[in-house]
């Protein structure tokens, strides 16, 4: 059985998405920012507000009086405006939780790592509360969002944020069970689906069965959400307590088909992980640090996402003794290693941290494949969110200092800085390219090598010497020679 096979299978099962609820459905126009109501009408089956007017599982709260029960629990809960360097923004709920904080996804602040490379990091955020109607938006109040999470996880997917203004002086601070929701039991959600009014999912909102994982983080629901919904408060009916938030609307139809949350038990008020995020839950692998089965070089002490190159899985739905690998195959290409040799699969590398690695299979280009040294698992990611745990890693290959030289070495990564690496990779022919910011490529022709080094020039008549004695790049223009990145990874490559 092929990875490739499996892998189409599994992921055409996760994009059969609900209302095609997907997370880059809710990217909003630079020119929408600051404004209370919002113009969202894009791949998500029409005007949001039909959809929403088609379901009778979504209310809106404006229908009810101010001191009707779903208007009072609804008080705490705002729509959270996310901004990106380009402008563009995105929707969240949250909840204000203390007087000066919010609680939201991981996914929405710091966000994944998937949205910021095509996005740019996040800049801004503002909580919008008392929004309910589109015609009366004079009550509503803004506040500033503190972009560096109090409290954080990116494995559970959930943000503790300070915001400005101590917004639950005036409208209340939510109450929150840490108890085990019962299985079937009656639930509430409160939301601003598509940065629209504030909604409450009521009809046929209730815990799935079982209603959480082993673990007991994963909160399994079945309330009706759309994109916007993420980090929204999951209410107890019975007592009107917040017993967990959403993160993750459901991934197929049919039986069994559910949403998925966070247990309030799981929201660690005093944890510490505030770090980009590649996707929310899993694609951030910040969940508490197991040891790792890292190959890695002497003195290290720590998965090494910049330097890894080749991992060992054990797929979960294939019994036997089967494994195959992953393997970089040149600069941002990676495929698929059967174990008789054959070349499957083709992945294209989009990003690396500390921890992952995260590549776009070419079989399915809107989804996200994260190779999760801190959890020693493969994940699938869909709708910024971990869709299936496919395989276990084995083993994973670094790059050591001095195991390549010059006159064989095929790949050179080197430090831009936050956690950002470049590469410089052989194409074949005396041919280099330079792949120094996300997709943005330079192309270099080999002049020359020695036993430590590799001297490349481009078009314009600038030069690079890729010293792996000294471990630097070091750019000669016009006759000055300065080192302007240090070399942090070498290795042969498989071309």
């Amino acid at each position: 059985m092929r990875l490739k096979i499996r892998l189409a299978a599994a992921f055409a099962v996760c994009t059969a998405i609900v209302g095609s609820a997907r997370a880059e459905d809710l990217v909003i126009d630079a020119a929408q920012w600051g404004n209370v109501n919002l113009v969202v009408r894009q791949s998500l089956g029409g005007d949001l507000e039909s959809i929403l007017s088609r379901s009778g599982n979504h209310e809106r709260l404006d229908t009810y009086d101010e001191q009707a029960r779903f208007r009072k629990l609804s008080r705490p809960v705002g729509r959270l405006d996310v901004r990106f360097q380009s402008g563009e923004f995105v929707t969240c709920t949250a909840t204000i939780v203390e007087e000066s904080v919010i609680l939201t996804n991981h996914h929405c602040i710091p966000n994944t790592a998937a949205t910021t490379a095509r996005l740019g990091p996040v800049t801004e955020a503002a909580l919008v509360m008392n929004y309910y109607t589109e015609s009366r938006t004079s009550s509503v109040r803004r506040y500033r969002v503190d972009l560096n999470p109090i409290a954080a996880s990116g494995e559970r997917d959930y943000s503790y944020l300070r915001v400005e203004g101590a917004p639950g002086r005036e409208w209340g601070v939510a109450t929150i069970r840490r108890d085990t929701p019962r299985p079937g039991a009656s639930l509430l959600i409160v939301h601003h689906p598509g940065g629209l009014v504030k909604h409450v999912t009521r009809g046929n909102c209730r815990a799935s069965r079982p209603a959480v994982d082993d673990r007991g983080i994963e909160l399994f629901h079945v309330c009706d959400t759309l994109p916007g919904s993420s980090g929204a408060p999951i209410f107890s009916d019975d007592d009107g307590a917040v017993i967990g938030i959403h993160r993750a609307g459901a991934t197929v139809t049919g039986p069994g088909a559910k949403n998925y949350g966070v247990v309030a038990a799981a929201l660690d008020r005093n944890a510490r992980g505030g770090g980009v995020a590649a996707g929310g839950r899993g694609e951030a692998g910040n969940q508490t640090a197991t040891t790792p089965v890292v190959a890695r070089p002497q003195g290290e002490g720590r998965p090494d996402g910049p330097r890894t190159w080749r991992v060992l899985l054990d797929p979960r739905d294939v019994g036997g003794d089967y494994k195959f690998e992953l393997v970089m195959t040149d600069n941002r290409h990676w495929r698929q290693r059967e174990p008789d040799g054959r070349l499957e699969a083709s992945f294209d590398e989009l990003f690396r941290d500390e921890w992952s690695i995260y590549l776009r299979p070419a079989y399915a280009p809107h989804e996200v494949i994260q190779i999760d040294l801190n959890t020693r698992r493969v994940n699938a990611l869909v709708n910024g969110a971990l869709a299936h745990v496919w395989s276990d890693i084995v083993e994973a290959e670094t790059y050591r200092d001095g195991q390549v030289g010059g006159y064989d070495v095929g790949v050179v990564r080197y430090d831009l800085g936050g956690a950002q690496i470049g590469s410089f990779s052989s194409i074949g022919g005396g041919e280099w390219v330079d792949n120094h910011q996300f997709d943005r490529y330079h192309l270099w022709r080999e002049t020359q090598r020695d036993d430590w080094s590799v001297y490349l020039q481009d078009q314009n008549g600038a030069t690079v010497q890729l010293d792996l004695y000294k471990k630097q790049v070091i750019r000669d223009w016009r006759g000055a020679r300065s080192p302007v990145f240090k070399v942090v990874a070498v290795a042969r490559g498989l071309r």
